[in-house]
């Protein structure tokens, strides 16, 4: 016979074996990542994608589709991708899935496209050499908004005697009323010089209402 009164037998009221081990503290992890723009020495994962999507703009060895223009010299024109592009303006994605290989926009500089590409390719632009109010209309037609906030600060900044006109026209078509508002201070506060302007001249042809808004502007400026 078997002596079962030496075993041991787990009922299912008996309290659960104890473990006797000491509680391990939780991993700690450091984010070495860092959103950067180009420029930054500070360098970072973050840097070093932008830098590479940045260095493709200038390599046509993998592109898959040329972007051209009206001017471009000797018809020569921007060999992108249609993967970043598409994914940086869905306008942009648009004209990809109904187009060839090549794309003419008739309705964009070479320069200003040039711009534009930077803009998708580097999430900035170095410098807008003058192209402020353009760049403001091409990144408003090709749904890049970001790019379109960056030409607004920069056209505030950089209103003069030649472009103020110009700048209004903008504001006025685009409905910005901060943009106007500026606009409308600069050109009463320098009247005398801009109504000496091509652009003065064009903007009482083909907008008079603008002009009656200047001289309402330029009275309530005066009475305060």
């Amino acid at each position: 016979m078997v002596d079962h009164s030496s075993q041991t037998s787990l009922r299912n009221d008996s309290p659960a074996p104890m473990c006797y081990c000491s509680a391990m503290p939780a991993p700690s992890y450091t984010d070495t990542s860092t959103t950067l723009v180009p420029g930054n020495p500070t360098g970072g994962p973050h840097f070093n994608l932008l830098q590479d999507i940045a260095r493709l703009l200038h390599n046509s060895k993998h592109s898959d589709i040329v972007l051209l223009t009206q001017d471009s010299p000797n018809g020569s024109g921007f060999h992108v991708h249609k993967a970043i592009i598409s994914a940086r303006s869905t306008v942009f994605a648009q004209l990809c899935d109904q187009s060839g290989q090549n794309i003419v926009l008739k309705d964009i500089s070479y320069d200003v496209l040039k711009k534009v590409l930077e803009f998708i390719y580097k999430g900035s632009i170095s410098n807008f050499q003058g192209h402020h109010c353009d760049i403001f209309c091409a990144a408003e037609k090709y749904g890049l908004p970001d790019l379109k906030d960056m030409s607004l600060k920069s056209m505030k900044g950089n209103l003069t005697v030649e472009n103020a006109t110009k700048v209004l026209v903008i504001a006025h078509n685009h409905e910005s009323r901060e943009l106007k508002e500026i606009a409308s201070q600069f050109i009463s506060q320098n009247a005398l010089e801009v109504i000496k302007t091509s652009g003065y001249i064009e903007l009482s042809e083909r907008y008079p209402n603008l002009i009656t808004e200047l001289y309402n502007h330029l009275v309530t400026q005066a009475e305060n």
